[in-house]
């Protein structure tokens, strides 16, 4: 008995411990690390929901230690790709090509197809974003996925098929989105995202009242669910169509507002040059020449 190891004789301890108590002998058992994994990835969702990328990135490679420590290939799949969706909002972008490829692989060991479809369609949109030249649009082209995958994976292969210009399949995708997307905030973002993607397709077919009618559903339901990056972007989209130009003003002194708040400096240049853009057309020169100083300041606090 000496001989045991130290290991051996202090997991028979902590196993003495744990059956003194008779209460929960019924209860079901439930792995702890499996439960430490998905207490972490509610956190880490509630940060990234909230743009906190660095503390998200944090929580989920915390998350996918003990997933690992549980051994659950589904689990360390999620993991990997949840970490690569922080890595990629925080412009990590290296690390998380890695991260959705090494979900990917896990994905396949495991015969996770909802998991491989997640993780191929992200490596690939995070690809043709990157790619400093063009020639990656079209390295993967999926059919339309069958009803049965998560409104998730429906949502990224219409974006993919969207950068594509296959414009049948990303419409068929988008009206997927629609039908499944539930009436929680996740289903309105869902919602609210293919309504964009479709005003963005009618207005590369010219079809400007689809585009506008199309738009301001996304933002009502935007709106709702509160989504401020999204509506700043729908507002700048909408600015871009063929509207009143006080309307197209309005939208983008708000958009500019909000991204002002989220210290968005893309987003802040891009409302700042169409307001100046407006106020020239309109012989507003005192609002343009403001305009512009405010673009001048932006771009020097870059430097």
């Amino acid at each position: 008995m000496k001989y045991l190891p130290v290991w051996f004789v202090f997991v028979a301890l902590l196993s003495a411990c744990a059956g003194g108590s008779h209460k929960a002998a019924d209860e079901p058992v439930q792995n702890p690390y499996i439960k430490r994994a998905k207490t972490l990835t509610d956190a880490g969702i509630f940060a990234m929901q909230r743009e906190r990328w660095e503390y998200a990135r944090n929580v989920f490679e915390r998350a996918l230690k003990e997933a690992q420590l549980a051994d659950n290939p589904g689990l360390v799949a999620q993991q990997w790709y949840n970490l690569g969706t922080a890595n990629a909002a925080a412009k990590h972008n290296g690390e998380a090509l890695r991260d959705f490829s090494e979900a990917r692989i896990v994905a396949e060991r495991a015969g996770d197809q909802t998991g491989i479809a997640r993780a191929r369609l992200a490596w690939t949109l995070l690809t043709i974003r990157t790619a400093k030249k063009p020639g990656n649009e079209n390295m993967w082209q999926p059919d339309v996925f069958a009803m049965e995958f998560p409104v998730d994976v429906h949502l990224a292969a219409a974006r993919l098929a969207q950068k594509q210009q296959r414009r049948h399949v990303a419409k068929q995708e988008y009206d997927i989105v629609l039908k499944k997307s539930g009436k929680f905030r996740s289903g309105l973002l869902s919602r609210g995202q293919a309504h964009l993607g479709l005003a963005m397709l009618a207005r590369e077919e010219q079809d400007m009242e689809s585009a506008k009618r199309e738009v301001g559903k996304s933002l009502d339901l935007l709106r709702k669910a509160g989504s401020p990056r999204l509506i700043a972007h729908a507002l700048l989209f909408y600015s871009k169509l063929e509207v009143p130009v006080n309307d197209r003003r309005d939208a983008l002194q708000r958009a500019l507002v909000i991204y002002q708040r989220l210290a968005d400096t893309t987003g802040q240049r891009d409302c700042l040059t169409a307001l100046v853009k407006i106020e020239n057309q309109t012989g507003s020169s005192r609002a343009a020449s403001a305009y512009q100083q405010r673009l001048k300041g932006l771009q020097h606090g870059e430097d």
